[in-house]
């Protein structure tokens, strides 16, 4: 027995994105091609030309970590964005959020009951 109906979950979701109210660019990472002139292969990334555009919801997700031989306190700056169920979105990719481009580091889109899709990110120049 299900706890919650599928037109119940669909309404959770409805809701949740309620609170999407920027606009998302999601680029897919294209697959490294075979280059025999740099056998070290430290080639740069490139995305396909063709993008994914929703709304979302971006949550600053700070860490901090403290180094007690210096005494200083160091933030490094993670960030969550919340999307709608059944954005393609994966690891590798580059979003862009308000002219901004973060590295998609990992994303939840392989829970069986979300009511939206979870993606951590990180700050890159683009």
């Amino acid at each position: 027995m299900a706890l919650l109906t599928a037109k119940q979950m669909t309404s959770i979701q409805r809701l949740g994105e309620q609170s999407f109210k920027i606009e998302v660019e999601v680029q897919h990472k294209l697959p490294f091609e075979k280059d025999d002139s740099n056998p070290m292969g430290d080639s740069v990334l490139t995305y396909k030309s063709v993008t994914t555009k929703v709304k979302g919801w971006l949550v600053p997700d700070l860490d901090r970590a403290l180094s007690v031989g210096v005494a200083q306190v160091i933030s490094a700056g993670d960030f969550r964005l919340r999307l709608p169920v059944g954005t393609d979105v994966e690891p590798g990719d580059r979003v862009i959020v308000s002219g901004l481009s973060y590295a998609v580091t990992d994303s939840s889109t392989e829970q069986s009951w979300p009511e939206w899709i979870t993606v951590r990110m990180r700050r890159i120049q683009a």
